[in-house]
């Protein structure tokens, strides 16, 4: 996080050493990453409200 906060590749406050994150700018910052690398791979991205930490039925074999 250290390094992405550093490189500007994540959104962040700084309030002094204190660095802090706002949780609706975290996951819609999540939300563009999925869909970007969804694109990659030629896939369409999956709808906002399905966002899910695991895959979904079928993606990987089951």
């Amino acid at each position: 996080m250290r390094r992405m906060v550093r490189r500007g590749q994540i959104p962040y406050y700084r309030f002094g050493k204190l660095v802090r994150f706002r949780l609706s700018e975290i996951e819609r910052w999540l939300a563009l990453q999925q869909e970007g690398a969804a694109l990659l791979r030629g896939r369409t991205p999956p709808n906002s409200d399905q966002l899910s930490l695991f895959p979904a039925r079928g993606e990987n074999g089951e």
